[in-house]
């Protein structure tokens, strides 16, 4: 019956669909991290390790560098007196949207501070 139910759902619904991709992961992290499915399959555990700590570092390089463009963005906007433009930048990131703003100000107290 179950499978009967699956099917049916399928037929009409589709299969379900990926996660969407975070707008920040760079193509080559992403092809590490189809290296690292292979290696785990394969029972390489070194080179496994290896690639999961590598991909961790480029996704949080990746994370850090989007969101100081973002930034960048959104105090130019805001300097340029864009109020149109930099609510639309706000709305749109909205993952981030309470985040990117005291982001910004970090960045920018920690070059000030250097």
């Amino acid at each position: 019956m179950k499978n009967i139910w699956t099917e049916a759902a399928e037929n009409t619904l589709g299969k379900k669909k990926s996660m969407k991709k975070k707008p920040w992961i760079s193509t080559e992290t992403i092809e590490l991290a189809n290296e690292k499915r292979k290696a785990r399959k394969n029972n390489e555990k070194v080179k496994y390790i290896r690639l999961r700590n590598e991909i961790k570092y480029k996704i949080r390089n990746d994370k850090r560098e989007w969101l100081e463009k973002e930034c960048a963005q959104i105090q130019e906007f805001d300097t340029n007196n864009k109020a149109k433009q930099l609510f639309e930048k706000n709305k749109n990131n909205s993952t981030f949207r309470l985040q990117a703003t005291p982001t910004c100000y970090k960045i920018q107290r920690r070059r000030n501070s250097e």
